[in-house]
């Protein structure tokens, strides 16, 4: 009979309470064996010993994050001499993972040590994103009063005020509108108010709002523009915006304000793709 393993005080004990058994190691630092069982019943046992050691063999696992200075610390803790690292980038999901032991030059790798970077939006990016669209006077008015702290022109007072200027409580009557030399459109209207004769004005809607607004958590604020527009159907007004380009924005804050630098700072190869799944091995 071969001579069992007994290199370790677990290869040592499993070997005293198989007396039966050649017990072969699978794997150099004996965190896997194998013992033999005979003369009689032959089978085969696999033993994972890794559970009994003090640290694992290896990394494995996923370190989620959600800022870039997040990932970055998360990623420089784990990072060394005996990693192969990579970092990919789905810029629509929006999404960072780096892979610590990726497939390199000298062999493949397991591909199931990661961190990621999933990038959460502000509640100011989802504000202006999600109240796209036409609405009424007072609804529009309410939508500008709730993100006043990210307009930049016109001021966000002067935007209130012209959302505000026609008396929720009336009913409005567009009479005609026209085209100004500086591109805002001027709306002339009566206003009907019970009990009281109605009231001529003016409403004169810019173009165009200039925002300020820090997309994901953790980056700076980047303008974004928001073309307004409008529509008379009859004597009723609606008024509404449509961010202009936003996925553009999205992909250029992760390109200047989350990617940029970090082959630099990490010394990483960064890969526009899908990090895909990690190694299966062969049964």
């Amino acid at each position: 009979m071969p001579t069992p393993d007994t290199t370790t005080n677990v290869g040592a004990a499993l070997a005293a309470a198989r007396p039966l058994s050649d017990v072969f190691n699978l794997a150099t630092d004996t965190t896997e064996i194998l013992a033999v069982s005979h003369p009689h019943d032959v089978a085969v046992d696999r033993y994972v010993l890794e559970g009994y050691q003090v640290a694992p063999s290896r990394g494995r696992g996923t370190i989620d994050t959600w800022t870039r200075d997040g990932f970055v610390t998360a990623y420089l803790q784990r990072s060394g001499p005996t990693t192969s690292e990579a970092i990919y980038v789905r810029r629509f999901a929006p999404q960072l993972v780096a892979v610590l032991n990726d497939d390199s030059p000298t062999g493949p790798g397991w591909r199931d040590w990661r961190i990621t970077l999933t990038l959460e939006p502000t509640t100011a990016w989802q504000h202006w994103l999600n109240h796209q669209g036409l609405n009424a006077l007072p609804t529009f008015a309410s939508i500008i009063e709730d993100g006043m702290d990210e307009i930049v022109t016109p001021s966000a007072a002067t935007v209130l005020e012209i959302a505000q200027t026609v008396h929720v409580s009336g009913t409005v009557k567009v009479k005609n509108a026209s085209r100004l030399a500086d591109g805002q459109t001027q709306y002339v209207y009566e206003e009907e108010v019970e009990q009281r004769a109605g009231v001529a004005g003016t409403l004169t809607i810019p173009d165009e709002l200039v925002l300020s607004v820090p997309v994901f958590q953790g980056t700076d604020p980047v303008t974004v523009r928001a073309r307004i527009k409008t529509r008379r159907q009859g004597g009723t007004l609606t008024i509404g915006y449509t961010l202009v380009r936003p996925d553009d924005v999205i992909r250029d804050v992760i390109a200047t304000q989350i990617v940029a630098g970090l082959d630099v700072d990490l010394a990483v190869p960064i890969i526009d793709g899908n990090a895909g799944s990690p190694t299966t091995p062969l049964t």
